[in-house]
């Protein structure tokens, strides 16, 4: 009897009657897993999503081995983007056997990186060869930074689907971030004969023939790129910092108007040339630019923003005030937008104000360490304890020494070969970087540690011991912003060499999206030491970009001794003293998240 009065419900659901169906359905007494998903989907196509779900999760407590019901639920858990319902789902489920259910889950755990578990389950699908898990299984691998396994598996994925776009792309990416760029250069190359009107792979090309120093076809495949897509943002700022290293200060910002001459101008293009005028000290071109942004898009929180921004370039701090205020209004859950105006009050030494409006923005941005660098200096000019509850240099702030790699019987050997390739990857950069904090220095692009180059692996393997012996060594604290995320694991997420020419430095800055940060030294100049009363070169830390003069405080200064790493939380204020030497200062930073 059940069975017929499905199949009716079925039938007038064919005969796109979905009430009748429902009616139907109500007569069954939902006896069956299948009449719970019916239900579903007839609530679904009738756009009650909640509903839809809400009968699933009633079918599920019902029937709890259902793996249709399950399996069902992750897939509309996945549209809603609610990746820990989908993870909840499966949580005391000993195999995902469904193929769909697997690549919601396997998804939901890289959503939310939980690249351990997501480890678990992809050892769990050796040798499933379906394409989407593969493709999840490739993601894992280079997110975690696993690039000469993900370069094998996408080379075996490439065998059993050859002319795929997504692997033949990621393989090449892949190549360029592990320093093999002569090897990625000929497959986004064939990549483009075969998608000639791919964005991505245009922009690609031009990035690789960056690397490889070849700047004319840099700037034509950057050109090419426009052509395509002329609001694409990411060609226009790479292209400025082509013009920029080059010294062609005079072809800066010149594809923004090009493009702005054809066509009406996009927000996103506006708000991108704003912020490169602001970085080349173009500050009241900034301004108008922003007037404009502003009357065409007054509902744009981020132009208010970018106006107050450019006015106290400008030093007019108090005609920038109301649009910071609207701003922080209009986009109250934005870290920028309350940081900076926080910095006003700030200025002002309105300290209860600049807490109040960091606080606001601390749920929704829990590990954001401008965030946390900010509270502590408003902490400290309040008198406020906490500050040295944040800020405990003696416990958080570590100099150690670089063990000697296998292969290396001393020290200075190692540091010798490292200098060396090192100062081959900076001979041909002329110009401190556009975005950075370096000054009258030069950065590396890419990913450092990425590269299988022997002497940068041996490295890497004296910088995890150092990590793994402070992490030991933090203290338990589950409220401190710091010590709460140490679980004993993290990932390298970024990581660069610095060349410090004579007068170079680094201007005092936080690293906002890390969570711990790591210099190392390899060259230092002879006449770097703790005697030396202009403390060139030195490392300090504490002291602010605020320019708050009698207010700043510089908690710590460090001598850096070739062979040596720093660690400290990435919230810590840091910056450099001025190089007087002649001789290059030579480091490795890098930075830390940790694992979830």
């Amino acid at each position: 009897m059940q069975t017929d009065v499905y199949q009716a419900a079925v039938a007038a659901l064919q005969r796109n009657n979905p009430e009748l169906a429902l009616q139907h359905l109500a007569d069954t007494g939902f006896q069956r897993p299948e009449h719970w998903l019916l239900k579903a989907q007839i609530l679904f196509q009738q756009h009650q999503s909640a509903e839809a779900i809400a009968v699933l999760q009633q079918g599920l407590l019902k029937f709890p081995a259902a793996s249709q019901i399950r399996s069902t639920l992750a897939q509309l858990f996945s549209r809603q983007k609610n990746y820990q319902a989908i993870i909840d789902l499966f949580e005391h489920q000993q195999s995902v056997p469904d193929a769909q259910a697997v690549a919601a889950l396997f998804d939901a755990l890289l959503q939310l990186k939980y690249y351990k578990r997501a480890s678990k389950l992809s050892r769990q699908l050796k040798g499933r060869q379906d394409k989407t898990l593969l493709w999840l299984q490739v993601k894992l691998l280079l997110e975690t930074q696993q690039l000469a396994l993900g370069i094998q598996l996408l080379q075996q994925a490439l065998q059993l689907y050859p002319g795929d776009l997504h692997f033949r792309h990621s393989l090449a990416n892949a190549f360029k971030d592990t320093g093999r760029v002569a090897d990625a250069l000929p497959l986004f190359l064939a990549l483009q004969r075969d998608f000639p009107q791919h964005v991505e792979i245009c922009y690609s090309i031009a990035c690789t023939y960056y690397e490889l120093q070849q700047a004319d076809l840099c700037e034509q495949w950057l050109k090419h790129t426009l052509e395509l897509a002329p609001n694409y943002v990411p060609a226009h700022e790479s292209l400025n910092k082509l013009y920029w290293g080059q010294g062609k200060t005079e072809a800066l910002h010149s594809s923004y108007q090009l493009v702005m001459q054809r066509y009406q101008p996009h927000p996103d293009l506006q708000a991108s040339l704003i912020s490169q005028l602001l970085r080349s000290g173009q500050s009241e071109q900034a301004a108008d630019t922003a007037d404009q942004a502003l009357r065409a898009h007054p509902a744009e929180a981020r132009f208010h923003h970018l106006k107050a921004v450019s006015l106290s370039y400008l030093d007019l701090d108090e005609q920038a005030f109301p649009f910071y205020l609207q701003a922080a209004a209009m986009a109250p859950d934005s870290a920028r937008y309350q940081i900076d105006l926080a910095n006003h009050y700030l200025k002002q030494a309105d300290y209860q104000k600049a807490d109040q409006h960091l606080q606001a923005a601390l749920p929704q941005n829990p590990d954001n360490q401008e965030l946390w660098a900010y509270l502590g200096l408003v902490w400290r000019l309040a008198g406020d304890e906490r500050h040295m509850w944040l800020n405990n240099y003696d416990h958080l702030l570590r100099v150690m020494e670089l063990p000697v790699p296998a292969g290396f019987s001393r020290k200075e050997d190692f540091l010798f070969e490292l200098t060396q390739y090192i100062r081959s990857l900076h001979q041909h950069q002329k110009r401190q970087p556009l975005d950075q904090s370096v000054r009258a220095g030069t950065q590396s692009e890419g990913h450092f540690l990425a590269s299988p180059h022997p002497l940068v692996q041996a490295f890497r393997r004296s910088v995890e011991h150092c990590i793994q012996t402070y992490l030991a060594a933090l203290p338990k604290d589950p409220k401190h912003p710091t010590c709460r995320r140490n679980n004993g694991s993290y990932l390298l997420n970024g990581s660069w060499s610095v060349q410090l020419g004579r007068g170079g430095f680094h201007s005092n800055h936080v690293h906002p999206a890390g969570w711990l940060s790591a210099p190392s030294y390899i060259e230092v100049p002879a006449c770097m030491s703790a005697a030396d009363p202009t403390k060139s070169g030195w490392l300090k830390l504490g002291e602010t970009c605020l320019g708050l003069g009698d207010r700043e405080e510089i908690a710590r200064e460090i001598c850096p001794q070739a062979g040596q790493i720093i660690l400290f939380p990435s919230f810590f204020w840091h910056g450099t003293y001025p190089l007087l030497s002649a001789e290059p200062r030579s480091t490795i930073p890098c930075d830390l998240q940790p694992v979830n």
